[in-house]
């Protein structure tokens, strides 16, 4: 597997657990890493996505409820909401992965950890967030 498509689904988990059980992140990112095998270049991209994503929290989960016709956060499934936020901060933060990538890895995640439903869904979510940005295809 990719160094980066397994960042993101470290990434997907440390966020899915630290909104589980509610405890701080560098908690919950420490119990991760002694539990799990993995390149240390993989543990950096995972932990860039995962700092970033907490320090936009508040301007993700905005635009991503803007973009998903009027469903809250709180309604969506734990996993769909830490994916599209994952790939939310790559849209706004991370100027060389383009939307295309950051949307595929998300669909990826979603088939793996939720159901071809929950793909559908993020897809078209972030296909919205991705024009509510008004960026253009490519960065």
């Amino acid at each position: 597997m990719r160094l980066r498509t397994m960042a993101r689904k470290f990434a997907l988990q440390i966020l899915n657990q630290a909104e589980i059980i509610k405890e701080p992140i560098d908690k919950v990112l420490n119990k991760f890493w002694n539990m799990t095998d993995y390149e240390p270049q993989t543990r950096e991209f995972a932990e860039m996505l995962v700092y970033g994503v907490m320090k936009h929290l508040s301007k993700i989960d905005r635009d991503i409820e803007k973009s998903s016709d009027h469903w809250e956060l709180h309604r969506m499934p734990v996993a769909a909401w830490s994916n599209m936020r994952i790939a939310a901060y790559e849209f706004f933060y991370l100027a060389d992965i383009p939307f295309a990538v950051s949307i595929n890895e998300a669909i990826e995640l979603a088939k793996e950890f939720s159901t071809e439903k929950s793909a559908k869904f993020i897809n078209g979510v972030l296909d919205r967030l991705k024009e509510y940005t008004g960026a253009e295809e490519e960065k």
